[in-house]
């Protein structure tokens, strides 16, 4: 913590979409939180790369860089290709934190701001605070669902963040198998 760093990557969520004070990039050796108190974004769009110069920092166990100036982030390429990593829920671990993810499971539970899901008898949290807010009562327990989104680390455990409701897809022609055999 405190050393100061420079990274360009491409942005993956935008002020506001987990919390107003932070971004995410992600480069070919990961993703980051990008966090700035100030909330004073330079404006920004999903798929620009971006040169953001600041300090480590550790919240709840999520590694970040944190900006203290507006002009800490600079646009270097608008129109960058965003394509998330395809994972299995077992392959996720510590070193994808940051990363924008996508992984396909079965519902185990809901509640109002998260969803269990599992593959292969490993589970994630998927985390639904997203401004505008996800919708949980579109699940049910069993459906079979893909989700796209930055894999956060609150205090070491992993939780998909989803970045708006288009991130969940739920596999419909599982749930018509399911119900006619």
């Amino acid at each position: 913590d405190g050393t100061r760093v420079r990274v360009e990557g491409i942005i993956t969520a935008l002020p506001g979409s987990f919390a107003r004070q932070t971004l995410y990039v992600l480069d070919e050796t990961g993703g980051i939180q990008v966090y700035f108190y100030d909330a004073d974004f330079p404006e920004v769009t999903l798929g620009e790369t971006v040169r953001v110069t600041g300090a480590m920092s550790t919240s709840h166990g999520e590694r970040r860089i944190k900006m203290s100036s507006p002009t800490d982030l600079v646009i270097t390429q608008e129109d960058s290709t965003i394509t998330p990593i395809l994972l299995s829920i077992p392959e996720i671990n510590e070193s994808r934190v940051g990363s924008l993810i996508q992984v396909k499971g079965l519902v185990q539970s809901r509640e109002s701001e998260m969803l269990m899901i599992e593959e292969m008898g490993s589970e994630l949290v998927v985390s639904l605070k997203s401004h505008p807010a996800i919708d949980a009562g579109r699940f049910e327990r069993g459906d079979t669902i893909t989700v796209t989104g930055v894999l956060a680390s609150y205090d070491g455990e992993p939780r998909l963040r989803p970045r708006a409701d288009s991130d969940i897809v739920v596999d419909e022609s599982v749930a018509t198998l399911a119900l006619v055999s």
